[in-house]
């Protein structure tokens, strides 16, 4: 397998696990901002979709920085 698409698997499978994890704590979101959980789902659903577009726009503009292997073990840390 391709070592750069098995990173990019990696990368947006922790993205889409981040958005799971949010989705989960929405009642808890919605209180903290004193917001309906109808309009914390669209303030997640706003993000996922930003997250979705920027994304590959980002891969491909970054695609020529050679250095990206070396910044994987910061992903632990987010």
């Amino acid at each position: 397998m391709n070592k750069n698409l098995l990173i990019l698997a990696m990368l947006t499978f922790q993205a889409g696990l981040t958005d799971l994890v949010v989705s989960g704590m929405l009642p808890y979101i919605a209180q903290g901002f004193h917001v309906s959980i109808p309009i914390a789902g669209n303030l997640i659903t706003i993000f996922t979709l930003f997250f979705a577009l920027a994304g590959p726009i980002l891969m491909s503009s970054t695609a020529s920085i050679k250095h990206l292997v070396r910044h994987l073990p910061n992903l632990e840390w987010h």
